[in-house]
């Protein structure tokens, strides 16, 4: 299990199931592949990274947080890439 190897990064395995998740969503768009997009992200008016979206992949690089936000983070992603996948589900 993740949580207990101690060689396994949080937010690898968070990352890994965002890319599984978008695997299955644009594969059931019957092959139409999204041009390669790229938005700035900021937090209080301030940029801290971005997400690209490019074919079957989605890419979130927060380069500029602040460390306890990045551990809050690190800590919760699962969690927090649930409640999403949750929010969209009943938006769709």
């Amino acid at each position: 299990q993740a949580d207990e190897d101690p060689q396994v990064d949080r937010s690898v395995a968070a990352f890994e199931a965002v890319a599984r998740h978008v695997k299955k969503s644009v594969s059931s768009t019957l092959g139409k592949k999204p041009r390669s997009k790229t938005t700035a992200l900021v937090i209080d008016g301030t940029p801290v990274g971005a997400i690209k979206r490019s074919g079957r992949a989605l890419r979130l690089d927060l380069t500029d947080v602040d460390d306890a936000f990045a551990e809050w983070l690190d800590a919760r992603a699962q969690d927090v890439l649930e409640e999403l996948h949750d929010r969209w589900k009943g938006e769709t």
